[in-house]
């Protein structure tokens, strides 16, 4: 995690066009801070989020599965970044019209969740909703195939992406 090993990396991929990075993220230290094989990267993203910044790019989290992951633990994980990382909500984005310049977060496995949960955390009204407030992202559940697109709308996500190759 050498600052200068990360900031060759950084400036290796802006010259190669990348405009962004995308850092698998594993959960916040006092949840579960392992991903499913038992990697933790916490304390690692923040040494790769002034790297970003430094070299002038932007960064996005590609929040993992872990135990006991819900919409409201992911809801408690936003805080977390908002308070450990505010960099993550400075660094250089592309604008949508009018539309704020919110972090963009890839939810792996949002499927285990039923699109009613998500909505509390993601639909403008539901009840424990981030959008608004400071934890507001923007919010892409994994996609495997077309039935995945109820989650999508119903539970607010802001789009899709797949990470599997799907119909």
């Amino acid at each position: 995690r050498d600052p200068a090993t990360l900031d060759a990396h950084f400036a290796q991929m802006r010259a190669a066009g990348v405009d962004a990075a995308v850092l698998s993220w594993t959960g916040r230290p006092g949840g579960a801070v392992s991903d499913t094989q038992g990697v933790s990267t916490d304390s690692a993203a923040g040494d790769a989020l002034a790297a970003a910044a430094r070299i002038g790019m932007g960064a996005a989290i590609h929040l993992e599965p872990y135990e006991g992951r819900s919409p409201s633990s992911v809801r408690d994980d936003l805080g977390y970044l908002v308070a450990r990382y505010p960099s993550l909500y400075t660094l250089p984005r592309r604008p949508c019209g009018d539309e704020p310049r919110l972090p963009v977060v890839y939810v792996y496995d949002a499927y285990h969740n039923a699109p009613e949960a998500w909505a509390e955390v993601l639909c403008p009204g539901g009840a424990k909703t981030i959008r608004g407030t400071d934890r507001d992202v923007v919010a892409l559940a994994t996609l495997l195939g077309p039935e995945d697109k109820d989650l999508v709308e119903r539970g607010c996500f802001d789009g899709a992406y797949s990470y599997f190759a799907t119909d």
